[in-house]
C-alpha cells in the first residue's frame, strides 16, 4: 500500500519530464498519453471554469465553447473526490497559471502542488487553448489517473463576440443600453 501511495503523490511530476511532453500532451486534443504505464481515464465533470473577480470570487461557470478574452482570469476548479492520497496538476495550452512553471516551448503552464482544488490561469493569447486538471488516488488498483479537460475560445480584448446568450453581465448591460433609447 505505502508503494501504491507513493505513486500517486509523484504523479505529477511525470507530467514535467521531457520539457513537460506528457503535460502538453493531455492538451494537444489528440489521444491521451501514457502516464505510469496506464492511459488516463476521461471525467468531464471533474473540472469547472469561472470567470475570477477582481475580489477573489468566482462568478457563474463558463458553459461549452464560450468565449473570453485574452488577459481574462479565469478560476479552474477541481469537483472531484478529494481524500488524503489524491494529488491534483492542473495544466494549459497556452497562458499563465498563477504559481504555475512554463510548460514546453509553445506558451503552455504548468501546476502541481499535490492538494489543489482550484488554479487561477489568464490567457495570453488569441485563438482555441485547452485546460485541464489531473488527478491520482493512491489506493489499490492505481496507479490510476483521471483527467478532465476544456476547450475555451480565447478572442483578442476589443473583439466583440456576438455568442453571448449564456452571458448574464453581457445580456443585463444590453438590456440597460437597449432600454436608455
Amino acid at each position: 500500500m505505502l508503494l501504491l501511495c507513493a505513486a500517486a503523490h509523484g504523479w505529477p511530476h511525470f507530467l514535467l519530464a521531457d520539457n513537460c511532453a506528457k503535460g502538453l500532451a493531455l492538451v494537444a486534443g489528440g489521444s491521451l498519453p501514457h502516464i505510469m504505464n496506464v492511459i488516463p481515464t476521461q471525467d468531464p465533470s471533474a473540472l469547472e471554469v469561472f470567470r475570477h473577480t477582481c475580489d477573489g470570487k468566482c462568478d457563474e461557470a463558463l458553459v461549452g465553447h464560450e468565449s473570453v478574452p485574452v488577459g481574462t482570469p479565469l478560476a479552474l476548479v477541481y469537483s472531484g473526490l478529494m481524500g488524503p492520497d489524491t494529488r491534483t496538476a492542473f495544466v494549459s495550452s497556452q497562458g499563465t497559471l498563477h504559481e504555475g512553471e512554463p510548460c514546453g516551448d509553445e506558451g503552455g503552464s504548468l501546476l502541481t502542488s499535490g492538494w489543489l482544488r482550484h488554479a487561477i490561469w489568464t490567457p495570453t493569447q488569441a485563438g482555441i487553448a485547452q485546460v485541464a486538471v489531473g488527478f491520482a488516488h493512491g489506493n489499490f488498483g492505481t496507479p490510476a489517473v483521471t483527467v478532465s479537460i476544456k476547450t475555451l475560445r480565447i478572442v483578442s480584448s476589443g473583439v466583440l463576440e456576438m455568442n453571448h446568450s449564456t452571458d448574464a453581465a453581457f445580456r443585463e448591460d444590453l438590456s440597460s443600453s437597449i432600454s436608455s433609447y
